[in-house]
């Protein structure tokens, strides 16, 4: 087994690969301590990153899937906190709309180009 197999089985993979993207993302956006947030309703969804910045409010989910789905959490955030938009990261180059305020972007497509 070479090392990207064994990578890939690896339990906590998701995990790691959602701290690093959310990291990427927050430096893209040269977003301060005061600018990023996490959202969550007891039993109800979570955001797992929202950013204010320059009077946009942000949200991020972080997917390690190739298809991210909308979750009920995902529209509860849309409908609580005003975001002007939804941006699912996943891996790799994928950029579409999935519904309007809910876009799906590759975390590789927004590093190359150096923006969210």
């Amino acid at each position: 087994m070479n090392d990207s197999n064994l990578l890939h089985t690896w339990p906590r993979l998701g995990a790691s690969w959602e701290g690093f993207a959310l990291e990427e993302v927050v430096r893209l956006l040269d977003a301060s301590e005061e600018e990023t947030f996490f959202w969550s309703v007891h039993s109800q969804g979570e955001l797992d990153l929202m950013i204010i910045k320059d009077g946009k409010r942000l949200g991020f989910e972080f997917k390690y899937a190739d298809s991210p789905k909308i979750t009920p959490g995902i529209q509860l955030a849309l409908q609580h906190l005003s975001l002007d938009q939804v941006t699912l990261i996943c891996p790799g180059e994928a950029a579409y709309e999935m519904e309007r305020g809910v876009q799906v972007c590759g975390l590789n497509s927004i590093v190359a180009a150096g923006r969210v």
